[in-house]
């Protein structure tokens, strides 16, 4: 099941998207009408509401118009075969689906039980699913992902119910396996949802959406791998270190999140931002919309800044203390730019939060090979084992009481 403490990340993924829309980002395109490649007939046509494709190909003038201004946010798209490719492979089953994945309410219930689970249940209810388990694992394990060629407004603002609920069944079957002792098949299943999970957050232009939709299924698969595999599959030492390869990935570092910031600057623009901005029929827009933009990157390029240049445990602090651009606009887009920013500064709590907990899964591993207990990244102190309570811990420091870390509770 996901665990009921990513409620937050979900909550700011969800809040992002409504404050876009409830933020009044409606802007004018007189001022800018000039730079667009549109006669003036055809932009009288789009402002009727007639013409559909103009409004996309107003958005992709500006677009290419504004990034192309801004080379510190270039794309470098990788090369990747459309047979390899995860992330378009994925756009295709959504879309298959109808963009909903409905699962009965005997498997629901089965995924948000918190006690041991009925074996038996569990092991009839997934054999009704088969041909979807194997149509879910085929994609979590094509090797590669890329966004480039795949229209954003099919992907700028995918919903998190289908990724997870496929995910969690995907955890279901490995947990069923792990039960008859069939470790390479359960580990098979783990290894497609974090597949999946790359996904969504190893595109070229990952967003918050897509970054919280990748915590929250790597966060789950760690979840039941702690509570409903590991205590009752035997996992030989000598095969320790290829489960960790798939449930403990390294956390990621500020640099990473960084990246991240960078493909959320590029989504929000085309997807949420510009196709706003040429409507200009809404009382809260920004009378200034081009030093609107350039405020809104220059905040973005501040706080990537700051993640190219700190640690984990000083990114939060950093983050906070970023100054307000300088960029002279009017006080109605400074107070638009401050609504629009929200999102990303409490977000990077949550971020953080997420790469504490993967640090945590790997000082498990670290246990059960003998290992030394690595450092906890966000205090730099290493993490505890308490033999008496059989438990690991992160160390006890006020830093760490905000982000609730449970113990992990061992058997061995």
């Amino acid at each position: 099941m996901l665990p009921p403490t990513l409620g937050g990340l979900t909550l700011i993924a969800t809040a992002i998207g409504f404050m876009w829309y409830r933020g009044g980002f409606y802007y004018r395109i007189d001022p800018i009408r000039e730079k667009i490649s549109a006669s003036e007939t055809a932009w009288r046509t789009h402002k009727t509401g007639k013409g559909p494709d103009l409004n996309r190909q107003n958005v992709d003038a500006l677009y290419a118009l504004i990034s192309g201004l801004h080379p510190e946010f270039d794309v470098t798209w990788k090369g990747v075969s459309d047979d390899r490719n995860g992330f378009l492979k994925w756009q295709e089953f959504e879309t298959r689906l109808g963009g909903k994945l409905d699962l009965p309410k005997e498997l629901q219930d089965l995924n948000y039980q918190t006690t041991p689970r009925d074996q038996s249940k569990l092991a009839d209810e997934l054999e009704k699913h088969l041909g979807l388990l194997d149509d879910i694992r085929t994609i979590g394990l094509l090797p590669d992902q890329s966004a480039k060629g795949i229209r954003l407004r099919d992907w700028g603002m995918t919903g998190a119910s289908v990724p997870t609920r496929a995910c969690a069944l995907l955890c279901l079957q490995a947990e069923s396996y792990a039960a008859k002792g069939a470790r390479e098949a359960a580990l098979e299943d783990l290894r497609a949802a974090m597949g999946i999970a790359s996904h969504f957050d190893k595109i070229e232009t990952p967003s918050l959406l897509q970054e919280t939709i990748a915590i929250l299924i790597r966060l789950n698969v760690q979840d039941v791998f702690l509570k409903h595999i590991l205590p009752v599959l035997e996992i030989p030492p000598h095969e320790l270190g290829e489960w960790e390869k798939v449930v403990a990935p390294p956390a990621a570092s500020p640099k990473d999140f960084g990246i991240l910031l960078r493909g959320e600057w590029h989504v929000s623009l085309r997807y949420l931002m510009l196709p706003q901005m040429i409507r200009g029929d809404d009382p809260h827009e920004a009378p200034d919309p081009e030093r609107f933009i350039e405020g809104w990157t220059a905040e973005f390029k501040q706080r990537i800044d700051v993640c190219d240049s700190s640690t984990l445990s000083n990114l939060e602090a950093r983050f906070a203390a970023v100054p307000p651009v300088t960029t002279s606009m009017s006080k109605q887009s400074r107070a638009l730019l401050d609504v629009s920013l929200i999102g990303n500064r409490s977000w990077v709590g949550g971020w953080i939060r997420a790469q504490v907990i993967q640090a945590r899964t790997a000082a498990v591993f670290a246990h059960l090979e003998g290992k030394p207990l690595p450092m906890e990244p966000l205090t730099g102190l290493p993490f505890v084992w308490d033999a008496s309570a059989k438990t690991l811990s992160p160390p006890a420091d006020p830093r760490l009481v905000d982000l609730k870390i449970d113990p992990v509770h061992l058997s061995q």
